[in-house]
């Protein structure tokens, strides 16, 4: 695996990769021809090659409101004998995550998030496009020791179809679904406070130093 990683003024980070996977071991699809049967067992690619390009960044676009913005621009390779026959596809998927923090006065607060992907391959898969959104609002009560919060969510469903040797076959997992929960939490005991730091000078720096030399 290869990363290389630059960050623009602390906001902007864009991060390219490259990873090479042999004898991958994962879910393969295979069918028996006379009873006109698809089954999914694990099995052995062999080969996957990922090379990508993604950009993130986190900002407050108002005084109340804050987003963080993640897309991820990839080309998978799969290659490699299976089931008697060679397994040679390639394609490229673009996905995109948004999530917005919204924070108002009198304890108010709002979420609100979703991602997009498009089509793309999953070995012997081809994946359709697929998205999600969520939303929230949340109001501190009891003294700010306490948070009442709604929030509803869509779960989607998946979709893709399967075109190798024999086998054609589409899939379908319709388990779309529009969920609402309400939550309450409460925080007991204090807040924490962080005791203060004492000058240890060069010695905490270098630690400091190696901290961030392991992230």
């Amino acid at each position: 695996v290869l990363e290389l990683s630059h960050t623009y003024k602390g906001f902007l980070t864009t991060t390219i990769n490259y990873s090479n996977t042999t004898d991958l071991f994962t879910e393969t699809f295979d069918q028996i021809n006379s009873q006109r049967i698809t089954f999914v067992s694990k099995g052995n690619i062999a080969t996957k090659r990922d090379i990508g390009l993604s950009v993130s960044a986190s900002f407050p676009v108002t005084k109340v409101w804050t987003t963080n913005i993640y897309t991820n621009l990839i080309n998978q390779k799969y290659k490699g004998a299976l089931y008697g026959g060679i397994l040679d596809v390639n394609g490229t998927t673009f996905l995109t995550n948004i999530s917005n923090q919204f924070k108002f006065k009198k304890g108010w607060s709002a979420d609100i998030s979703g991602f997009y992907r498009t089509r793309g391959i999953e070995g012997q898969l081809l994946a359709e496009p697929m998205w999600q959104m969520s939303a929230g609002v949340q109001k501190q009560v009891l003294k700010e020791k306490g948070t009442v919060k709604l929030s509803i969510r869509e779960v989607p469903s998946f979709h893709g179809s399967i075109n190798y040797q024999d086998i054609d076959a589409q899939f379908m997992n319709d388990n779309y679904r529009r969920m609402g929960t309400v939550t309450f939490t409460y925080r007991f005991g204090k807040p924490f406070k962080a005791p203060q730091k004492r000058n240890t000078g060069g010695a905490e720096d270098e630690l400091n130093r190696v901290k961030k030399g392991d992230n």
